[in-house]
């Protein structure tokens, strides 16, 4: 072991003996470890504000392909990052489904990324 995973190694080691100091007596194991937040989450509603608010500014009917390019500049996500691209393109298309199923959005009868929604009303 060597590098990074030293240094790793140490760091926690050196966060354990902290610990100690405060509370000698205290089970290290008992200590839950959260998981690691998925790559690029956003916070709750983030993205339908995001959307709505594309949609609200566009002068017609946006894509699927429109929006999620514009939700990844928004968020400062590389769109040239072709697996996060096809991870945000899910996301953005479930969002835009659930906007549509709560009466939010409406979407044309075409599939896939040709799809283009609007603002309901």
């Amino acid at each position: 072991m060597g590098g990074r995973d030293a240094w790793l190694v140490q760091n926690i080691d050196a966060v354990d003996a902290t610990i100690r100091l405060f509370k000698p007596d205290l089970d290290i194991g008992i200590v839950r470890v959260r998981p690691t937040p998925r790559r690029h989450a956003a916070f709750r509603g983030e993205s339908s504000r995001l959307i709505l608010d594309m949609l609200r500014e566009a002068s017609e009917p946006l894509s699927t392909r429109e929006i999620v390019q514009r939700v990844m500049e928004a968020r400062g996500i590389n769109a040239a990052d072709r697996p996060m691209a096809e991870t945000m393109r899910m996301r953005v298309a479930s969002s835009l489904r659930g906007m549509r199923d709560r009466g939010t959005l409406t979407s044309s009868a075409e599939r896939g990324t040709n799809v283009r929604w609007g603002l309901l009303g």
